[in-house]
């Protein structure tokens, strides 16, 4: 049945699995990166009276 606690194993054991560009630690490192430009632009922003 479908969603029966199914399911493939996250990560290289996932059978659809072919890098790890799209695995939870490069997610985490580029949601933070893109936090961090956020913050450098209003930051850029306000300093230039924007």
């Amino acid at each position: 049945m479908h969603g029966a606690r199914g399911g493939a194993k996250p990560g290289k054991d996932h059978p659809a699995y072919k890098h790890g560009l799209r695995g939870t630690e490069w997610t985490n490192l580029r949601k933070a990166l893109n936090a961090i430009t956020r913050d450098a632009l209003t930051s850029t922003r306000l300093i230039d009276g924007q």
